[in-house]
């Protein structure tokens, strides 16, 4: 006897007396709007074979009498809202194939009794609040083809023998949980595997390239672990899975994978459609011939170390809908080639030092005006130049196009997509004019050039630079900032401020006094938010660093995943700034003898050096930092416009020289910044009372090193 109620928008709840027909086999109810609990009475019958209720609003807890009908193969109670704990009683359904309560509310441990449900083929747990380790019931069940265990809750390591336990799986999900440990290499020994899933945990180690064996393996979710060492050798797997000739979908991003990107990642399976390797610590180019994946439809390597150009046979991957390799370090001018992908919907190379121009006259991306379907284009923080392409109006559904800090120059379309700012961003081009009123640009105009030059005379400070102040104003602006650094140590530690980490700064969330201190210490800079229990602090990675290393007073996050050391931190600020360490030093350096320091950007320098608050001062001094094999300062004309950079807004030039750590590999620890040392040198602007019209040589710079730099 069989019932079949599916899909049929059945509502109520489950009669009682379904639990009298003694001789039903079947009982299938998924895909209705049944409500209440299951009743036990079902259980009664001791025929029943199946019973589905997937996919309904049934709550309450699971019966006892649940392991009561022996006969029953297939348990279908997914996509409920059950809550409870599993019953005991279980493990008597020993004839049972499938068994699913994915997507309910429950809780516990899995019991033990679990381990005699040896005839098992198909078992999801998946996206409940289970508690406890990795159930070892489960390592019983040999004859498991499908375990899904995604967001269920559990923890714990994985046992190292684990393929050799499950030799017979083909579906593996145990994303989305609090699993540690290394991946076992036995996985490679489940030869029937399909698609694997271990994403969103702990893991650590390396991934095997054993995994060459599995030679069915279709998808590879290992995003969001804590996998590799940051190091050559991190992506020997790779160059594995070339053998894997079934593979569709790679997912290793957000990891500590490092070393050169293999040029045989371009001989991986021709199905791939999704390669996902973002956010590790990959140098290296992008193999020439990475065209030959031609079934590729989405490509991240996005927030790597990438350098090189853009291969041209990115043009051969016709397929191809999304392509991110923003914030790398990649050069070069974008290939023509890219037009040709005409499904493409998201294009995003910013960060990166592109160069070259886009109009079409000049051919450098001449048919990209054909990929009318595409909705998002980031060329923002380039080297690019000429003018802005009028093609780029015509995107019929562009939702995001950011060409931001750049060089173009010249008039800004005001045509179709470049009518709504909230759609455009051309900030930091400072050549361009034009556009709708809401970009706030210049109006287009010919400005003759000025023919008057002035003449500056530059003169060397041998002395320290120390403040001047005057009265009492001075004597409580030279009250020592320590103090105030100390409170809000204290106050941060004790409540555990967590900030979160993005690739140019850090968010910290913290309590309204606590933004007061930072304010009064000048670290950071308010955001403005509507929130009233938190302010939002944004942070320099100067600045975070310095609370977290040297005040140890906050922790930091990354996409939600605190980093477990200091370590961490630093290997990802370096990969996001190569030039950090020495930064650092400069800013630690001048931070130990109570200066307040800011960015310095806008006067073309790193920082800008106050004797007290801001908002009470004028900064007097204009930092400068030069380490390493740094070019700025080699040449006359260097200095000339530093100086006078400086001098027009009454700051004296200062040059802090780092040195003193050349082994790239000290570099990946922070406690490199030990081994170096800070050189002073000042520079100040001299005004003679002879005008400076008539001036027609500029004096050869004499520096001289200040040993001691005063403290304010």
């Amino acid at each position: 006897m069989s019932l079949y109620f599916s899909d049929n928008s059945f509502g109520g709840t489950i009669p009682q007396e379904l639990g009298n027909l003694f001789r039903i086999e079947h009982l299938l109810m998924p895909f209705n709007l049944l409500s209440g609990g299951i009743p036990a009475s079902l259980f009664n019958c001791s025929k029943l074979l199946e019973l589905d209720l997937y996919s309904n609003h049934l709550g309450q807890g699971l019966p006892s009498e649940l392991g009561s009908p022996r006969k029953l193969f297939n348990l279908e109670l997914g996509k409920n809202n059950l809550r409870g704990k599993i019953p005991v009683s279980l493990g008597n359904l020993t004839s049972l194939r499938v068994l699913t309560f994915s997507e309910n509310n429950l809780e516990g441990e899995i019991p033990d009794a679990i381990a005699r449900l040896t005839q098992m083929v198909v078992f999801y747990l998946d996206k409940n609040n289970f508690s406890g380790v990795f159930p070892p019931a489960i390592y019983n069940l040999s004859s498991l083809q499908s375990l899904g265990m995604f967001g269920s809750g559990f923890s714990g390591n994985l046992r190292p023998d684990f393929g050799n336990l499950l030799p017979n799986l083909r579906v593996l999900s145990l994303g989305n949980k609090s699993l540690t440990g290394p991946i076992p290499s036995t996985l490679s020994n489940i030869s029937t595997l399909r698609d694997m899933g271990i994403e969103l945990n702990s893991l650590t180690g390396s991934i095997p390239p054993s995994f060459s064996k599995l030679r069915y393996l279709r998808q590879l979710y290992l995003s969001g672990n804590y996998l590799g060492s940051f190091s050559a050798g991190d992506l020997e797997f790779l160059v594995a899975l070339t053998n894997c000739t079934q593979l569709q979908i790679i997912y290793v991003g957000f990891n500590r994978l490092g070393g050169d990107l293999p040029a045989s990642i371009a001989n991986l399976s021709m199905n791939l459609n999704q390669l996902d390797i973002e956010s590790n610590f990959i140098s290296g180019s992008i193999p020439h011939d990475i065209g030959n994946l031609i079934g590729l439809q989405a490509f991240w390597l996005s927030e790597n170390l990438l350098k090189g150009p853009i291969p041209a046979s990115f043009g051969k991957l016709a397929g191809l809908v999304q392509l991110s390799v923003y914030s790398n370090r990649m050069s070069g001018e974008i290939p023509d080639s890219l037009g040709n992908i005409t499904r493409l919907e998201l294009l995003s190379l910013s960060n990166n030092s592109f160069e070259g121009i886009l109009p079409p006259s000049l051919g450098i991306i001449p048919d990209i005006s054909g990929l009318v379907g595409i909705k998002e284009v980031n060329f923002s923080n380039n080297n690019l130049s000429g003018s802005i392409p009028g093609y780029l109006a015509n995107f019929s559904l562009l939702e995001y196009l950011n060409l931001s800090f750049n060089n173009f120059e010249g008039n800004v379309p005001v045509e179709g997509k470049f009518k709504t700012a909230t759609i455009v961003s051309v900030l930091g081009n400072k050549n361009l004019c034009g556009g709708i009123l809401e970009l706030r640009l210049k109006p287009c105009f010919t400005q003759p050039p000025g023919n008057s030059r002035k003449k500056l005379v530059i003169g060397i400070n041998s002395m320290a630079p120390r403040w001047k102040w005057k009265g009492a104003e001075a004597k409580a602006l030279a009250e020592p900032i320590s103090k105030s650094v100390s409170e809000l140590q204290l106050s941060l530690a004790k409540t555990e401020s967590s900030g979160s980490l993005s690739s140019c700064n850090v968010l910290l969330a913290v309590e309204p006094e606590q933004a007061e201190l930072l304010d009064r210490c000048c670290f950071g800079k308010l955001v403005l938010s509507a929130e009233k229990v938190k302010k939002w602090i944004q942070l320099s990675f100067e600045e975070a660093f310095y609370l977290l290393y040297i005040l140890k007073c906050i922790k930091l996050s990354l996409r939600g995943r605190c980093l477990e050391n200091e370590v961490d931190t630093w290997m990802y600020m370096r990969s996001k700034r190569p030039n950090f360490p020495a930064f650092f030093k400069t800013y630690s350096h001048l931070r130990s003898k109570n200066w307040v320091l800011r960015s310095g950007l806008q006067y073309g320098v790193e920082f800008v050096a106050y004797r007290h608050h801001p908002s009470l001062v004028h900064s007097e001094y204009s930092v400068l930092v030069q380490s390493g094999d740094s070019d700025r300062l080699r040449v006359w004309s260097d200095v000339h416009c530093a100086v006078r950079l400086s001098g027009s807004v009454a700051k004296t030039l200062l040059t802090l020289h780092v040195s003193g750590n050349s082994n790239r590999e000290d570099l990946n620890l922070p406690t490199c910044l030990e081994n170096y040392r800070v050189e002073e040198q000042t520079i100040s602007r001299w005004s003679p009372e002879l005008s400076r019209e008539d001036e027609t040589t500029s004096p050869t710079p004499k520096v001289t090193n200040v040993s001691n730099l005063k403290t304010p």
